[in-house]
């Protein structure tokens, strides 16, 4: 099972193959955005970091369809909106996935080493999530080996 504020658009996304061809970097990437929250109100937060490879971007792309089809239900039943995709983490997980230092690949970003670690923790538990919930399949190996890539260092300390 997967669990979170937005995983209806993860289930949708993992039904619909939107991820599949994504390396573990970007897999860690674009979990952070259904994952991360910046509490900005900034639009840019919905748009993919510069530099992102066409994969990504064409994922990014995809989960922000299905993250519209789900609005329209939601707003049709009068629910309340799932939140958006927040891009905010993206850049800083790709370098972290990629092996950067803490200090690297949070240089630039507004976000303080220990909210970093956090939200590295959440996207691991997603990435489990997702890996449990496709089981034996090429996305479940990917979403594993993308977990153990961004679980290293300080993340990986049980306390801090």
């Amino acid at each position: 099972r997967v669990f979170g504020e937005r995983d209806l658009v993860i289930a949708m996304s993992i039904d619909e193959g939107a991820w599949e061809g994504l390396n573990e970097a970007e897999l860690a990437a674009l979990v952070s955005a259904l994952v991360y929250d910046s509490h900005s109100d900034d639009d840019a937060c919905e748009l993919t970091p510069s530099g992102v490879s066409i994969r990504l971007r064409t994922a990014w792309d995809e989960c922000m369809g299905t993250l519209e089809r789900v609005h329209r239900v939601e707003k049709h039943c009068g629910l309340d909106p799932t939140p958006g995709m927040d891009a905010g983490l993206m850049a800083a997980t790709l370098a972290w996935a990629h092996g950067s230092t803490l200090a690297t690949a949070i240089d630039g970003t507004q976000i303080q080493a220990g909210d970093f670690v956090r939200w590295m923790r959440q996207v691991m538990d997603c990435l489990g999530q997702i890996a449990s919930a496709v089981p034996s399949s090429d996305l479940a190996r990917t979403a594993q080996a993308a977990k153990n890539r961004i679980g290293r260092g300080i993340v990986s300390w049980t306390t801090i």
